[in-house]
């Protein structure tokens, strides 16, 4: 119960008191449990447990050289040679952290020692890399000034900053011992710290990223008698720290995670608590490269916290009104999640929009491209997938149509043809085929062979439809018919599954080995990817799940899906939301493939114990198995990542001709290698990253994000 730390250290403080055999047993096994944190890497348990001892020394229950030194011996295992950069930092944070609730008791009672701690943490924190910074920004004034700083910095200027104060004041902390001071101090036995052994890194530990602090409101917003500490106020600090781990004690009971956070705001009415609270919970979901917990925890606990308490109603209207009015100046990341937030929530309270506070979108024509009108779109885009487009065009308001959601169109398939063409695609056949429950693959092929189409047909509404909407070489006649034939087998399986996605994905593994036949090289891997795009091009959300679908059957690769989505066909697309979905999702499955296979490595090498009574060269042989398809795995994971970046350097080289605006082109850019920076460390494709730099026409905003992504990097690995 991280909020009531300063009420057990008071009762462990008075028990002490009555009887300090009790007060040692209690140190000890408090002791045994921060041991068995540091050895399984739980430095957030850690961090609570280290709060706690210090409390302890405020209740004359520990020495106070006992707890400096623990502290000193976390700031020297930060400033070993080789120790990862994420590692140290989280060292130093946890002994940063403590001091606003026993930095004054420690440098009263045994100065010299705090101050040659204070002296080694101000050394590390000049040292310390910073270039990373930037890249875990969520918000800025777009000029880059002032410069941004982590909540390890921030930390250490509002701890000097208390330590000039009298007596280390600040009105956040509740400390109950106070009451009970002079029979703490009189009748007390202050016990010394069993030894810590402080476990060397291994690997597989992550290590949290020090976030930019983020900042929603100030004492202007609050709209009670209450007010809001100063935005860098070490009491903001503490709210952030405290509400921070009761997400994390808490996040696995929503119903409980609510309770407590209700509690904690009517302990702390001294404050527009809150106000703090929203803040907190919107900043963490917003926090870069990855939210503390999963998004979907977050949205939820937001709408729960205004079911259970109106008063959050207002205080979360106002948090959505101030990113609506502020929204070109966050990371194109955070747009993306306040956007899903935004849905989610709405959905919860019956698409209920603040059109009041959206009003500036209203003048605005449909081909407006304001920052502000994108937004909305977006919101009310992804609201389609959370329920069906006559329920959300319901709630637009005339006066906002230009925001309006289009109706989506029914998808096109070669159903629609004329008979005589339907017959020169065999699409009667093919359909047949597909929506048998038991096909026979050798029956496909001669079905196949079969088929032969112009470039070009004709709708009974006589439209064109485009057969061959790829650049095939003319002289390839064969590899015309071969990708012709790719597409007919492709969309006859799209039909038929129609709009259900599961029965889609049912019939897409049914027919895996149809696929086989029909996607044997990257161009008709790419000629999938394009007709799942035309098929549903008025469906984003179909594209998103059956391209997953696709990928996670091997019927297409990453490859194809970044091809097609930088493609001249698709690229005017790029501004919307869920085309960088499909790509970060095929990004991501490459990736987890990878972490995958090495987990099976790690689990059933050479050297493993043989439980399935095999033999030992058949393990081995597994084992080869094995690491050769890693090997493979990571040849494309480097295949992709280079041509992925070859992609973008093609956009910013543009100067404005290409469809996608260089501003976005950047963001993206920088969203791919902060999500993927560990692992362009491990394919070693920094090199190339660099080149792309060198070579790009106005190469600066490129290399400094390479080098700060190289940054972020360094954080999780050994020096």
């Amino acid at each position: 119960m991280p909020e009531r730390t300063t009420v057990y250290t008071t009762l462990v403080g008075l028990i002490n008191a009555t009887d300090d055999k009790v007060g040692g047993e209690i140190v000890a096994r408090i002791c045994a449990q921060m041991q068995a944190a540091c050895d399984e890497g739980d430095f957030l348990r850690v961090q609570i447990i280290v709060r706690f001892l210090a409390d302890l020394s405020n209740a004359s229950v520990l020495l106070p050289a006992a707890m400096v030194s623990l502290l000193a011996a976390f700031v020297k295992a930060a400033a070993q040679p080789g120790t990862p950069g994420g590692r140290a930092d989280t060292f130093v944070y946890i002994v940063l952290s403590v001091m606003p609730w026993a930095g004054r008791d420690l440098s009263e009672r045994d100065d010299a020692n705090f101050d040659t701690l204070m002296s080694d943490i101000g050394t590390y924190l000049r040292n310390r890399s910073e270039v990373h910074v930037p890249l875990v920004n969520i918000i800025s004034d777009g000029r880059g000034k002032p410069k941004p700083q982590d909540v390890l910095q921030v930390l250490w200027k509002q701890v000097v900053e208390l330590r000039k104060r009298d007596s280390w004041k600040e009105v956040m902390i509740h400390r109950p011992y106070i009451d009970f001071i002079d029979e703490l101090e009189k009748t007390s036995v202050c016990h010394d710290l069993p030894e810590i052994n402080i476990a060397a890194h291994k690997d597989g530990i992550a290590y949290q990223i020090q976030h930019v602090p983020f900042r929603l409101f100030d004492s202007a917003d609050t709209i009670d008698d209450n007010t809001l500490p100063p935005s860098h106020a070490v009491e903001r600090f503490i709210g952030e720290l405290i509400v921070g781990e009761m997400l994390q004690v808490y996040g696995g009971n929503l119903q409980a995670c609510v309770r407590r956070l209700m509690l904690f705001s009517s302990d702390n009415r001294q404050f527009a608590i809150i106000y703090m609270i929203v803040e907190i919970i919107v900043g963490e979901l917003l926090r870069l490269p990855t939210p503390p917990k999963n998004k979907v925890f977050y949205y939820t606990l937001l709408a729960e916290l205004v079911s259970e308490h109106r008063t959050y109603t207002a205080v979360i209207g106002l948090a959505m009104d101030i990113i609506f009015q502020r929204i070109h100046l966050f990371e194109r990341e955070s747009v993306t999640r306040c956007v899903e937030w935004m849905a989610h929530f709405h959905n919860f309270y019956d698409f209920s929009f603040r059109w009041s506070a959206w009003k500036s979108v209203e003048a605005e024509d449909s081909k407006s491209d304001s920052p502000q009108q994108l937004f909305v779109r977006a919101v009310l885009a992804r609201c389609l997938r959370l329920s069906y487009h006559t329920r959300i065009a319901r709630a637009v308001p005339l006066e906002f149509a230009a925001v309006a959601p289009p109706d989506p169109a029914t998808a096109r398939g070669f159903g629609r043809l004329p008979e005589q063409t339907r017959a020169a695609f065999q699409y009667d056949a093919l359909m047949k085929y597909v929506q048998k429950k038991e096909p026979d693959v050798a029956a496909l092929q001669p079905i196949l062979d079969s088929i032969s189409a112009p470039a070009k047909l004709e709708a009974e509404d006589g439209e064109h439809i485009e057969v061959d909407d790829i650049n095939i070489d003319a002289d390839s006649p064969e590899n015309f018919v071969r990708l012709t034939q790719t597409k007919c087998f492709t969309s006859c399986v799209l039909e038929a599954g129609g709009s259900t996605f599961t029965l889609l994905l049912a019939l897409v593994e049914r027919h895996l080995d149809g696929f086989k036949l029909v996607n044997k090289d990257a161009a008709a891997r790419l000629l999938i990817v394009r007709t799942v795009h035309t098929f549903w091009c008025s469906r984003p959300q179909m594209i998103v799940m059956i391209l997953e679908g696709l990928l996670r059957y091997n019927v297409v690769d990453a490859v194809a899906v970044v091809e097609h989505i930088f493609s001249e066909e698709a690229a005017p697309l790029l501004v919307n939301d869920y085309v960088w979905e499909c790509f970060f999702n095929a990004l991501d499955y490459t990736a987890s493939q990878i972490d995958a296979l090495r987990v099976k490595i790690a689990a059933g090498g050479p050297d493993a114990d043989d439980s399935g009574g095999g033999s030992g060269a058949a393990s081995a042989g597994k084992h080869e198995s094995l690491v050769s398809e890693l090997k493979g795995a990571e040849n494309t994971m480097e295949l992709t990542f280079t041509l992925v970046f070859d992609k973008f350097a093609a956009c910013l080289k543009a100067d404005g001709e290409h469809p996608c605006p260089r501003g976005l082109a950047i963001a993206r850019f920088r969203q791919t290698a902060r999500t993927y920076c560990v692992q362009l460390t491990q394919t070693g494709l920094w090199d190339t990253l660099e080149t792309i730099g060198r070579t790009a026409e106005e190469d600066a905003d490129v290399n400094v994000i390479i080098r700060q992504a190289r940054g972020l990097a360094d954080l999780s690995r050994v020096s």
